[in-house]
């Protein structure tokens, strides 16, 4: 997630308490493990913003002691399960990019959501493949992610901006000496090499993330 991504976030949280609009229980949907904090703490710091205001769930389909509900999003049984416990708001982080069927899984979110309630996602837009362990390379609009859930009414939509790929190399001179090795090595993992040789005329222009904040139609 980019930190950007993640101001942004927190951002409609401040809108959303500055309205006093109810938002616990939240979802916290695809939320892996805590293994990413270190070289993301942006991510630590929105997940405590969040964890001080009332109840957070993390869910996923990856067991780990910091997953509160495991299961398969893309699962009815499991999504039946979910209904139950009544989230206000889900939050779909940097998730979308790793789902082979994403209109199933947007429609289990749709399906889990209490109406009136909220949805917070974003995905990327301009960003390099990564095989994390799945990329289908969904770049979407803001439009286009909006479009993904169609039984939902737009509160806000929008593009952000970060450094370009190659400065956020650049910050880990381990992964950037890494990466430039790798364009020189087609043989190995030969999907993963022809995706990064097709970004690199976008290397030095910003990476960006769509976000949208919904509300489940009555």
């Amino acid at each position: 997630m980019l930190k950007e991504e993640a101001e942004w976030i927190s951002s409609q949280l401040d809108f959303l308490e500055k309205e006093k609009i109810q938002i616990y229980p939240v979802a916290n949907i695809g939320s892996s493990d805590e293994s990413h904090y270190e070289l993301q703490p942006w991510i630590k710091a929105l997940s405590n913003r969040i964890t001080k205001g009332g109840i957070i769930k993390n869910i996923d389909i990856k067991d780990s002691e910091s997953v509160d509900i495991v299961g398969d999003l893309l699962d009815d049984d499991f999504i039946d399960q979910l209904k139950g416990e009544k989230f206000q708001l889900l939050i779909c982080a940097n998730v979308l990019t790793n789902i082979a069927d994403k209109e199933k899984f947007a429609k289990s979110l749709i399906q889990m959501m209490p109406e009136n309630s909220l949805l917070m996602v974003s995905v990327s837009n301009r960003y390099p493949y990564v095989a994390d362990p799945v990329d289908t390379l969904y770049r979407p609009s803001p439009e286009e992610l909006c479009q993904l859930f169609p039984a939902t009414e737009i509160i806000n939509a929008t593009l952000v901006s970060s450094d370009s790929f190659i400065k956020h190399l650049w910050q880990d001179k381990k992964a950037f000496f890494i990466t430039f090795i790798r364009l020189f090595v087609p043989f190995y993992k030969p999907k993963t090499w022809w995706n990064l040789i097709k970004y690199v005329p976008k290397i030095h222009k910003p990476v960006r993330a769509s976000c949208a904040l919904l509300k489940k139609s009555s």
